[in-house]
Formats: C-alpha cells, sequence, structure tokens
C-alpha cells in the first residue's frame, strides 16, 4: 500500500440541486453528471491536475499548484455558463494531505469540502492560503467573505471569492483617482468604420461590422471596452485619433473602413496605440461576403491578442462562435439594428418587421430572437401608451428562444433578466439572469445598468452606484446611463450628485426637454417646488404632441402637486382622465399624483391597478421616494407583500413590531 504526505491543492466541486433533481428525474439527473464529468475530466487533466474521485454528484481533484487549480476551476464556472444545464459550488484549500494509493486523506481534504458547502451557487470559494498564493497573479481576482469557523477544525478560517469577470478593481471611477492616465490599462475603442461602398444605403452594413466587433470584444474578461454608443458618438468626428482616446479614457484604438459591393467584401481595419499613433496590428481583407463571420472573428482575435496577449480556450471559442449560417437573414438583422439603434417609435417597428424576416429566414438565428425580445420589451415598460401584458409575453417568449438555441448569449440573459424583473416580479431569476449575463460578457454596459436598478429594488445602493459606475465608464456618452443613473443614485440618496452628472449632459447636448426635467425634479427634491414649476410647464409645452406627452403630463401635475398648487395639478388630471377611456396610462404615474395630492384612496387604486398591468416602476415600490407618503397605509403594505422583494418586506415586519 503507497502512502505519502505532500502539500497540493484540493478543490471539491458540487452540483447545485442534485439531489432534488434525482427525486424529480432521475434520467435527467444522469445526464447532468455526464456532462459534468465531460466538463471537468479535460480541464482538470489541462491544469496538470488529478480526478481522484467523484462522491456522489461531487468531484474531488488535486494539483500542484494553488494557480492550476484556480484557474482550472474558473475554466470550469465559464463552461457551466456556456453549458446553462446546472450550477456548481467549488472550493478550494491548500494543504497538507496524505495519498493512498488513489485516495487522499486529512485536514486539507476537509477544510476544502467545507469551503465548497459554503459556496454560493455558480462561485469559487477558497481558503486564505489559496488567496494568499494567487493574489497578484494577473487575470485571478478575490474578494474576503467572511471569517468562518469550520467543523472538526480548531482555528477560524478567513474565506475569499474568486471573482468571475472583471473584478470591482478592475476599473475605477474618476473620481477614484485624479490622473485618468493611471487607470486606462488594457483600454479600448472600436470606432465606427467608414463606409466606402459606392451605395450610402450600405451604412448599415458597415455600422453592423464595427458593431459586431465590439460585441465580440465585450466577452473578454481584462479589457476594457467602450460600447456602442459612446464609440459611435465619434462617427463622422474631425477629431484626431488620440484626442478621443483621451475623452474616451482608452489605449487603444481600431478604426477602419468597409466596402460592399455585390457579394464582395473588403474590410480594412488597424489597431494602434493612441499615445504615441504606433500601430500594432493593421489588416485588409478582400473576402465574399458569406466570410464575413470569420473576418470579424479573425479581427477580434488579432486585437485581443495584441492586447492581452493571451486568451482561455472558453474566450476564443466565444470569439469564434457565428450567429447564424444564412448570410441574408444576418444582413436583415444588421437592417433591424440600425433601425433599433435610432430608437424612434417608427424605427422600432421597422426593426421588428426586419428581425421578424431575419427569423423567418433562419428559425435558429438566436441573436435576431434576443434582439426581437429587447424591441418589444421596450414598449412594453407602461409609459407609452402599451399595456405590458400586450407585449411582455411575446418579449418573454423571444428570450427564451433565443436560448433555448443558444445558452451562452449573453443578451439574451440581459433582456429576459429584465422581463423577470419588470414584469414578473421574480427577484431570483432576474438576480440570476443579470449575474450570468455579465459573466458572458463583462463589458456589457446595459448588463451592469440593469443589474443596478435591481439592487437598487433590493435597497442595496453602494452595489448599485458601483454597477452603474461600471456601466458609465464602458459607455460614456449614454443617454440612457445618464438617466437611469440620475434615478439610482437619487434613491441612494445621491440626489446633489445625480443632479449634477446629468444635467451638465443635458445642457451641453442642448437638450432642453431632459435638462428642464431633471432640474425640475432636482429642485423638488430638495424642497424647492415652487422654483421647480416654470421647468415643469416648460418640459409640458416642449413635449406636446410627442409620444411621451402624457408621461410628462404626469410628471408636470406631480410637480404641481408638490408646489401646492392643487386646481393646475388636477386639471392636468382631469385631462390625463378624459385620455384613459381610449388608451392606456401609465397608473403608477397617475398614483404618484394623487399620492402627493394627499388623496391617498385614489392613489391606492391606481397602485393596484399598475400592479395588475405589471407596469415597469413597481419593482422599485419598496424605495421609490415618491410613495414615501403612502407607506403607513395597510393596502401599501399588502402591496409590498406581493411584490417584494424581500429588503422591502422586511421593513413592513420591522414596522409593525
Amino acid at each position: 500500500m503507497s502512502t505519502h504526505r505532500q502539500l497540493a491543492a484540493i478543490m471539491f466541486t458540487d452540483i447545485v440541486g442534485y439531489t432534488a433533481l434525482m427525486g424529480r428525474d432521475e434520467k435527467r439527473a444522469f445526464d447532468i453528471l455526464k456532462i459534468n464529468r465531460e466538463i471537468q475530466k479535460p480541464l482538470i487533466e489541462r491544469y496538470h491536475g488529478k480526478w481522484i474521485k467523484e462522491l456522489g454528484d461531487g468531484v474531488m481533484a488535486s494539483f500542484h499548484t494553488v494557480t492550476d487549480a484556480v484557474n482550472a476551476a474558473i475554466e470550469i464556472q465559464e463552461n457551466c455558463v456556456t453549458k446553462n444545464e446546472f450550477q456548481l459550488r467549488i472550493g478550494i484549500h491548500l494543504g497538507e494531505v496524505v495519498f493512498e494509493n488513489e485516495d487522499a486523506f486529512g485536514d486539507g481534504v476537509n477544510i476544502a469540502s467545507r469551503i465548497q458547502a459554503l459556496a454560493s451557487p455558480g462561485t469559487i470559494y477558497v481558503s486564505e492560503s489559496v488567496h494568499q498564493n494567487v493574489s497578484n497573479k494577473q487575470g485571478i481576482h478575490s474578494r474576503f467573505v467572511k471569517q468562518t469557523q469550520l467543523k472538526n477544525v480548531k482555528d477560524a478560517v478567513n474565506i475569499f471569492e474568486i471573482l468571475l469577470g472583471p473584478s470591482e478593481s478592475s476599473y475605477q471611477t474618476s473620481s477614484d483617482v485624479k490622473d485618468k492616465k493611471e487607470i486606462k490599462g488594457k483600454s479600448i475603442a472600436v470606432l465606427p468604420f467608414t463606409n466606402m461602398s459606392s451605395d450610402p444605403d450600405q451604412e448599415y452594413f458597415t455600422d453592423g461590422i464595427s458593431e459586431d466587433i465590439i460585441t465580440h470584444l465585450t466577452k473578454l474578461n481584462g479589457i476594457k471596452v467602450i460600447s456602442r454608443t459612446s464609440a459611435f458618438h465619434y462617427k463622422h468626428t474631425e477629431k484626431k485619433l488620440q484626442e478621443i482616446a483621451s475623452e474616451l479614457n482608452v489605449t487603444f484604438i481600431v478604426h477602419g473602413s468597409v466596402r460592399k459591393s455585390g457579394n464582395k467584401i473588403r474590410i480594412n481595419t488597424q489597431l494602434l496605440q493612441a499615445n504615441n499613433d504606433d500601430h500594432l496590428w493593421a489588416e485588409i481583407y478582400d473576402r465574399d461576403l458569406t466570410d464575413v463571420f470569420e473576418v470579424q472573428s479573425d479581427i477580434a482575435l488579432r486585437i485581443s491578442l495584441a492586447i492581452k496577449g493571451r486568451l482561455t480556450d472558453s474566450e476564443e471559442k466565444r470569439l469564434h462562435e457565428k450567429p447564424t449560417e444564412v448570410i441574408e437573414a444576418y444582413n436583415l438583422y444588421l437592417l433591424g439594428k440600425f433601425h433599433y439603434n435610432k430608437a424612434t417609435p417608427e424605427d422600432r417597428n421597422l426593426a421588428a418587421e426586419y428581425l421578424q424576416k431575419a427569423i423567418a429566414l433562419d428559425p435558429d438565428f438566436a441573436l435576431a430572437y434576443a434582439t426581437l425580445a429587447a424591441v418589444i420589451m421596450f414598449q412594453g415598460v407602461g409609459y407609452f401608451g402599451i399595456r405590458p401584458h400586450d407585449v411582455m409575453p411575446e418579449a418573454f417568449e423571444m428570450a427564451n428562444k433565443a436560448l433555448a438555441i443558444d445558452p451562452g448569449l449573453s443578451y439574451a440573459y440581459l433582456v429576459r433578466g429584465e422581463i423577470y424583473d419588470w414584469y414578473f416580479f421574480d427577484w431570483e431569476k432576474a438576480k440570476a439572469d443579470y449575474k450570468r449575463a455579465i459573466f458572458l460578457s463583462p463589458n456589457n454596459a446595459d448588463a451592469h445598468l440593469y443589474y443596478a436598478i435591481h439592487l437598487v429594488a433590493h435597497k442595496k445602493f453602494d452595489e448599485a452606484i458601483r454597477e452603474k459606475q461600471l456601466a458609465a465608464d464602458h459607455d460614456p456618452y449614454s443617454l440612457l446611463i445618464r438617466t437611469d443613473g440620475f434615478w439610482i443614485m437619487n434613491a441612494a440618496g445621491q440626489t446633489e450628485q445625480a443632479f449634477q452628472e446629468v444635467y451638465e449632459y443635458f445642457v451641453l447636448s442642448n437638450d432642453q426637454v431632459n435638462s428642464n426635467f431633471y432640474k425640475a425634479l432636482y429642485l423638488t427634491a430638495v424642497s424647492k417646488p415652487l422654483e421647480a414649476v416654470k421647468n415643469w410647464e416648460q418640459v409640458h409645452s416642449l413635449t406636446k404632441g410627442s409620444r411621451f406627452e402624457n408621461f410628462f403630463k404626469i410628471f408636470c401635475a406631480y410637480g404641481y402637486a408638490m408646489a401646492k398648487m392643487s386646481n393646475e395639478a388636477r386639471n392636468l388630471m382631469a385631462e390625463i382622465h378624459q385620455l384613459e377611456a381610449s388608451e392606456f396610462i401609465w397608473p403608477m404615474g397617475i398614483a404618484i399624483v394623487y399620492a402627493n395630492l394627499g388623496d391617498t384612496s385614489k392613489a391606492l387604486d391606481y397602485l393596484e391597478k399598475a400592479y395588475e398591468e405589471r407596469t415597469g416602476w413597481m419593482l422599485w415600490i419598496g424605495c421609490d421616494p415618491f410613495l414615501n407618503n403612502l407607506r403607513t397605509e395597510p393596502r401599501f403594505k399588502e402591496l409590498v407583500r406581493k411584490i417584494g422583494p424581500p429588503e422591502a418586506i422586511a421593513d413592513i415586519a420591522r414596522s409593525e413590531l
């Protein structure tokens, strides 16, 4: 019998919910075990580990180095996310282990097992001995979780989590450092390519090439990628590349051109280091149109290798994924995205038509389903005269179809997470989808933003502001991030800073509607409602006849209510009520007005209607400052109990003690 002791990194993995699954569906449970082996065994071997044994649905493995153990665990979790079949808990400890034949024993094994049991679904927990060995390793980031006493272990153990995706320290806000040059690091902007085709109507295709390269790069860890909105801010600009890089706070710039003629394309692209105009890589691709995906993947791969140096197998695999095999379906998808990005009601309708045509040509086009889900969902938030019940179920169906086809599609998880939050009030499923979207695409600004909105509902304001800032770092010119950022920071009690960030943006862009609207909100929030009245009235005047007229009319009525101008508020509400017979009007907005007019019964009637209709803003019912006048009302408390989230329900329980 061969027995010896040695220092080893022991890794335990465990399938979340496996026992319950075995009770429900034995065949499915055995299938999951097989998939688990297919994921883990090759990766353990690749990182020079030893598969010791299976313990039911768990796996024990040993590694010679901590770095190998952690890197294997990261790739195992990445593969689980991509497969989307199950979740793992993983625990790792470095300690002395007794190896006897093909098995292992001792405190090192016991501690690793206990740590794995503490891990949250989809995470990697490690002991302090592991943390100390990897804390200075490039590409590995961790955070302290807690100190705990493990069963049959004498001393308390410090537990750390290995962060999947970008670490919180990967990006700092501009207020964290004085010199932005210190934080540029591995950061890049892909500027909109120039349309060199003889037909100016081919602009949609050129824009699509640029956007898809951005999308490829957002899938990578360790590189800050500027989002489409902010990169396209420089379309047709005459600014020098160095100036653009400075404004976007990036080190690298990609620019190029596209010429499309019939079934032939020429794509000319360059990667340069902005501070010295050093051209790191350039290529001209003369290809058939059917090769467009290979070209995009090759460009993204070469850029990634030039900046990052090394990619994991899963990252490289993501870069080579094709959205569709049907090139005409892709062309229609690009047309759909082109109109979707214009954001007008007419363009959104056109976008839906093109995306539906793309799906008709390729029923397995996951990205087209996900984008169509986003187009439909946008209509169903409840502000724009469309009942959520009329569109949200269809959007949910489209998102689920996308994920059934491609379980690794980040964008589909983001859209579905929003629907879970805004329509179903299913907090846990929403959180899981946001986290999966961020894991699969760490640079996705919108995923960070909507996760921040989710966190506000849970009153996790510090985390929400961090996520909002990550979104802003990736997309500094995004109108959506500016406006939603205001609501996030205002809910967190940072009204002054929220106003400064959003107001300056709209004044500089000469946006009269939004600059007046946010100034009015700010003045009202800081108890200067009479000063705000002229701004409310200006917004109301500027938006007459627009799609947003009723939305801003409701807020003007709210401004009058706060200024104690009850007659003016009720006159506007009379206009709103006349319209209710023929169109859907945002019921929560009406509730906000009546809550601040002191008409509690009417306010609660409309809040209950807002709940029945599932209008979007209701997810913040537990923390929305507009509703503070209603918080002691029994009907209000009952609504919060129906909607949640748990933190809001707990607040009610505490208030009733």
